[in-house]
């Protein structure tokens, strides 16, 4: 139903009148119920105040003593609603001393029924942690805040049975207790916010290493994994390795405790996290090795390792002030992680992937109801915080000002930074503050991108003079209203542009009629920027924003013939990729209309598909990662996520396919000629061999498509030498429906029957290409690594799910996904929230999918109860669609 939840804003923002400064925390593992002491050095900040509120969720106190006292002045407040919130209001005034006193809490909560995957709770049978944005006050009453910073010293008991009890910081004691108990007592010297707490207790293989930091100190490295995974571990500890060297070269910051642990769970809601040298993964992105991961999962792996690693400094050591400033610690570490990834592995394919997530799901988010800038202004759940808006155009931001400064400059505004605010919990204008500071830049203009939500449009417009020999450029930006705020300002662009000449040549160091040279990167923060080309011989084709180097779209009318003439041509090979994208985007366009009044007509295209084509396959070896990457683009779900219009989903689906059998039939002998070529090497964690993998996957596909060369996937399921080749051979059988090969299905699910996150690729697989909701519910009845209840499954459910249209568009298809989305929500709203951000994106799709969309979510909105997280992302989008 409808519910009224209460608004947090941002510029409401109070600092505490009182904190912790130290806390030492027990916890007695126990089940159901685990039983926890705290005992908080709490000091005023408001010498006036005489109370102070604590958070708490789903608790039952048994004690509350102040300064060794039993305390009788508090009042415990159970707020409304099914999500169990608390607040324990504490009143001080007739303590006698209240600059600082000491609090102890001794509480309960029962490990057993939580199933959100907040506070500690039990993934299989390891006891787990998680705390991020507000899952301490699932273990016990506190300031659950990022600006209160305490030093923790943490106790943990549990039975014999959980060999390993692990915590922030560094180990300080452990031993014996009675009854078939013991213990282990950690202390971290680095104050922290409680979201950074973490615990773990259970039975591991353990895989133990050290690094020798740049000053000499000897830090021990220690990898927990659920027993029998050992092996799939050791690529994880290499990328250890290589993110805390990479950070003291790139960055000059060094791991500051003794050891470094980081463990690995199967139900986690998240990717990882950055606990301080603690931190937890999801299984599936901390094991694996190239016997039961692809290439885009072991990089996945490198890069998520590199960026919990790089919290560190990023996050833990300087942290927020509120929930609000989430993008000073996100943005700025995914910047890092990206940079990490592309120095470590290849740069063009890097920013070619960072691109995409940005056209494809962030865009997208910009122009729905759940639009917000990278800093947003108000919230009712702050787990809602975690967007690709917050996480991936923050990082966006955090690039611009890297270009706009200069990576010199950049650093010393990092180490500013870390000067003034090292130990603190700050905002993000005091790291713009710290950059500017450095850098000498005034960037009071920039500082319009963390408040302005939405993506900027830059319309590109040329005029030739043949006469004389001139051609007029223009650049005017405007960013459309959005429906968290109407009036827009321009911003500060850095375009960084090139020109091509009809035969291919790129010039540099044009002038204008009034004698400057023209920049290859152009700045401007008007609404409009133009200047007039002199001395050109003929009309230049104007290519922009080379490398992505602002998040913005780009309006410009290019000819098939331009786009020919770039991708063929231009030396910046992001800019070939854009090209081939936009020609790709075209055939869509070109065909939407016969395909919707005829499903079977013939794919129709223009005089250069021939030419574009035929130059990508000539020079397809020269390449094979841009290649592969080019030709991964070839789906609908990417074309439709990238544009700004509503389509009908099924049409584009049956284009696709078109598209492809086009290419394949046009293109069989060189296709099957540039497959025979790709070594089938030993496999290394290399960009060269990345790209073969990749490429020889994509044209297994299109060599498979009509259902011929069927001897080329049982030729490589035979010699394949990695996980990557296995999985291209599935897909090829999945999707190109492949009956008489579909032993290889049975095959690899017996092949992998031990590996959980391995069988989740066939299962994606299978969702995906399944005819009905009934044959999916099958599907998932067969798989015995489906659970409900655990993330990683819904997220393989709703992938599958969400690219099958024809399955997923229907009445029934639809139905079923709010059916999943109420059982989720009872246990794990934070999923739950997840799954309904689709709902957003009703505005994109054509009748009769729009009114089916949007009939589900009424039903959702005004039928159910659901949790705050859940019905804040509902209850936005169904007022929008009101409107």
């Amino acid at each position: 139903m409808l519910m009224s939840e209460k608004v947090l804003r941002r510029l409401d923002y109070k600092p505490l009148d009182y904190t912790a400064t130290k806390v030492d925390l027990n916890l007695r593992l126990d089940l159901p119920l685990t039983r926890v002491s705290s005992k908080i050095l709490v000091k005023a900040l408001n010498p006036s105040a005489t109370s102070f509120v604590l958070d708490g969720q789903k608790l039952n106190l048994i004690s509350l003593k102040l300064n060794g006292q039993v305390w009788t002045d508090y009042t415990l407040e159970k707020l409304d609603g099914p999500d169990g919130f608390e607040k324990l209001h504490v009143d001080v005034s007739s303590l006698e001393q209240r600059d600082e006193f000491v609090l102890e809490i001794e509480n309960e909560f029962n490990l057993e029924t939580n199933l959100a995957m907040s506070g500690i709770y039990l993934s299989d049978q390891v006891v787990v942690s998680q705390c991020e944005a507000e899952g301490f006050r699932r273990i016990t009453y506190y300031f659950d805040r990022p600006d209160c910073l305490a030093e923790f010293t943490t106790h943990i008991e549990a039975k014999d049975s959980y060999q390993y009890l692990l915590s922030n910081g560094n180990l300080i004691a452990s031993g014996k207790l009675e009854d078939g108990w013991h213990f282990a007592t950690w202390h971290d010297p680095f104050p922290k916010p409680c979201y950074l707490f973490a615990c773990v207790a259970g039975n591991f293989d353990v895989l133990d290493d050290k690094f020798v930091t740049k000053s000499g100190r000897e830090v021990k490295l220690r990898l927990f994994a659920e027993p029998g995974r050992l092996e799939e571990i050791r690529f994880a500890m290499e990328a250890i390795k290589r993110s805390m060297k990479w950070d003291e070269e790139r960055f000059d910051l060094e791991y500051d405790l003794d050891i470094f642990m980081v463990v690995g769970v199967g139900y986690f809601n998240a990717g990882a996290m950055e606990n301080k040298g603690l931190n937890i993964f999801n299984e599936s992105l901390l094991i694996g090795n190239k016997d039961t991961s692809n290439d885009q999962n072991l990089f996945l792996i490198d890069s998520v390792i590199a960026h919990e690693y790089f919290h560190n400094w990023t996050g833990d050591r300087v942290t927020c002030r509120d929930w609000f400033q989430l993008t000073l610690k996100e943005g700025l570490t995914v910047f890092r992680d990206q940079e990490y990834s592309a120095d470590t592995v290849d740069r063009t394919i890097q920013r070619i992937k960072n691109a995409s997530q940005i056209q494809t799901y962030q865009f997208n988010e910009d122009k729905s109801p759940l639009a917000h800038p990278i800093r947003p202004d108000e919230v009712e759940s702050q787990d809602n915080f975690y967007t690709t808006t917050v996480y991936e155009k923050g990082a966006e931001v955090i690039r611009l000002l890297h270009t706009l400064i200069g990576e010199e400059n950049f650093q010393k505004g990092m180490k500013l930074y870390f000067a003034r605010h090292d130990g603190k919990a700050v905002t993000c204008d005091d790291f713009v503050d710290a950059m500017a500071d450095a850098s000498g830049y005034d960037l009071s203009h920039f500082r319009l991108w963390y408040s302005q939500s939405g993506t900027p449009e830059v319309t590109v417009t040329t005029s030739y003079d043949a006469e004389t020999k001139t051609q007029d450029v223009s650049f005017s930006q405007v960013t459309p209203p959005t429906f968290d705020q109407k009036d827009k300002q321009p911003l500060t662009l850095a375009l960084k542009t090139n020109f091509l000449t009809a035969d291919g040549r790129t010039l540099s160091n044009l002038t204008t009629t009034t004698g400057e040279v023209v920049p290859e990167l152009i700045v401007f923060s008007e609404q409009s920027y133009s200047f007039t080309l002199a001395n050109v011989p003929e009309k230049l084709t104007i290519v922009t924003n080379l490398d992505f180097s602002s998040p913005v779209r780009i309006k410009q009318e290019l000819t098939s013939a331009e786009l020919a003439n770039i991708a063929a041509n231009s030396q910046n090979l992001f800019a070939k990729y854009n090209a081939f994208n936009e020609y790709y985007n075209s055939l869509y366009t070109l065909n939407e209309q016969a395909f919707t009044a005829n499903p079977k007509v013939e794919l129709v295209v223009d005089q250069y598909f021939m030419e574009i084509y035929q130059n990508l396959f000539a020079h397809a070896l020269e390449n094979p990662g841009i290649t592969a990457e080019i030709l991964s683009f070839h789906s609908a779900a990417k074309v439709i996520a990238g544009l700004n219009k509503a389509v009908d989903p099924v049409v584009y689906s049956r284009i696709d396919k078109a598209i492809k059998e086009k290419i394949y039939q046009t293109f069989a002998e060189r296709l099957l000629a540039i497959y025979q070529a790709l070594p089938l090497r030993e496999w290394e964690y290399k960009a060269e061999h990345f790209g073969e993998r990749a490429l020889r996957s994509e044209l297994l596909s299109l060599l498979t498509i009509t259902g011929n060369n069927l001897e080329l996937v049982e030729s490589l399921e035979n010699k394949a030498t990695c996980f990557n080749d296995r999985e291209a051979v599935i897909s090829a059988v999945a999707d190109n429906d492949l009956t008489s090969l579909r032993y290889l299905l049975d095959k690899f699910a017996k092949d992998f029957v031990k590996h959980p996150t391995s069988l989740d690729v066939l299962l994606t697989l299978l969702i995906k290409n399944a005819k009905s909701v009934e044959q999916i519910e099958e599907i998932l009845a067969q798989a015995p690594q489906f659970d409900l209840n655990k993330p990683n499954s819904v997220y393989t459910l709703m992938g599958g799910l969400r690219a099958n249209y024809n399955v997923f568009f229907a009445d029934n298809g639809l139905s079923y996904l709010k059916d999943l989305i109420v059982k989720i929500d009872k246990n794990n709203p934070a999923v739950a929230a997840y799954i309904c951000r689709f709902f957003a994106r009703y505005d994109s799709y054509l009748e009769p999918h729009r009114g089916r969309i949007l009939k589900v979510l009424a039903d959702l909105v005004q039928n159910y109860q659901l949790s705050k997280n859940t019905t804040e992302i509902l209850t936005r989008t169904y007022k929008a669609s009101l409107a």
